[in-house]
């Protein structure tokens, strides 16, 4: 299958040609942004794998929240507990049940401490992915979107672009706050 990405009235729209030469359009729609509400929202930005990462900041503290979950321990049962007490707090429910008792008390948990937003398909999301979901058409244009092994499509950010991005992000409504937990790339 064949596609490629037009412009159309301030909107972005995918050309899908299948192996038959069926043609699909889907027109894709303008994100609302806090702007065009006459609002003014917070969002975080840091850097990782050598993009620019924004995220909003239910999205931040609850990644930080499973990160912390996961770092709290060492085996897979310590995990499923921290994962439990996420959920009764009502703040996870995208978390499956697990019952830490499944699992041995020692059976060891291979702890990363990876950047918060690295690649992968869970804890969704992928920020570099998410970008495409809520980033205003003006400013996912200063950026390239690629591919990931693992998750699909994502869109990086030059770290050199960063005041022009901020720029952009303020005229639609975002005011852009550095946060360094975004940048987590090795130890805590």
């Amino acid at each position: 299958m064949k596609s490629g990405d037009f412009e159309a009235d301030d909107r972005l729209a995918r050309l899908e040609v299948d192996d038959e030469g069926q043609v699909s359009v889907d027109q894709g729609q303008r994100i609302e942004t806090p702007a065009d509400r006459g609002e003014r929202v917070k969002v975080f930005y840091g850097e990782a794998d050598g993009s620019l990462v924004f995220v909003t900041e239910d999205k931040l503290r609850w990644m930080i929240e499973l990160h912390e979950a996961r770092w709290s321990t060492d085996t897979w049962s310590g995990y499923a507990a921290a994962l439990r007490e996420l959920k009764k707090k009502g703040n996870h429910d995208d978390v499956a049940d697990v019952d830490p008792d499944m699992f041995e008390d020692d059976e060891l948990y291979p702890v990363s401490r990876e950047s918060l937003c690295a690649d992968g398909d869970w804890p969704e999301p992928w920020f570099l992915q998410h970008h495409l979901d809520w980033l205003p058409q003006e400013v996912q244009d200063l950026g390239e979107i690629g591919l990931s092994m693992v998750s699909g499509e994502g869109l990086w950010f030059e770290p050199e672009l960063k005041d022009r991005i901020v720029e952009e992000m303020a005229k639609h409504g975002y005011d852009c706050v550095r946060d360094d937990r975004i940048n987590i790339d090795g130890d805590r």
